[in-house]
């Protein structure tokens, strides 16, 4: 079976940074950023320096934000997984530098998006029982941790419970191992 190719999520980070209201963030390739991360935004705007190298079959596409602590003057990094299947979104999402499309969403006004209602407690049990059908689809291959299709999985079991809830969390300790 050959290894399908993950793509860094550009509409998640526009999102992502948008919400957060990121001053500087970096993407990139977990395990070799040194040799394949670039800058993707600057000083709350948005960085097209390039050079970023975004998609493997073996590495996680990651998004880096850096955090300033100005009152100590400590440096701090969220690392956060932003990453779909290459074959699951159109050409021109699959970019080593912003897509229009996803420029659009970082700089518009996080104020005016509307905003998600709170499920009742029939939609989450309905959320938690399709989840747990996926789940359970793939439960043999949940225990390979380097499984794509696994890791796709829980994704996509997590992504059924919350939706997209999960980012308008703001935690800084949202470090994904």
């Amino acid at each position: 079976m050959q290894a399908r190719i993950k793509t860094f999520d550009w509409l998640k980070a526009a999102r992502i940074i948008r919400d957060r209201k990121v001053q500087n963030a970096s993407a990139g390739l977990a395990g070799d950023e040194s040799m394949t991360s670039g800058l993707i935004v600057s000083d709350g705007k948005i960085a097209r320096e390039g050079g970023a190298y975004l998609s493997s079959t073996w590495a996680t596409p990651v998004l880096r934000i850096h955090h300033n602590n100005d009152a100590d003057g400590e440096f701090t990094e969220t690392m956060i997984f932003c990453w779909r299947y290459a074959d699951e979104i159109t050409d021109s999402l699959r970019s080593h530098d912003w897509p229009d499309e996803a420029v659009a969403i970082a700089e518009s006004d996080a104020s005016n998006q509307t905003t998600t209602k709170p499920l009742t407690a029939s939609a989450r049990l309905e959320r938690i029982e399709q989840a747990a059908r996926i789940f359970l689809a793939a439960k043999d291959r949940v225990l390979m941790p380097y499984d794509s299709e696994a890791r796709s999985a829980i994704n996509a079991l997590i992504s059924a419970i919350d939706g997209d809830e999960h980012l308008n969390r703001v935690d800084p300790k949202e470090t994904t191992p």
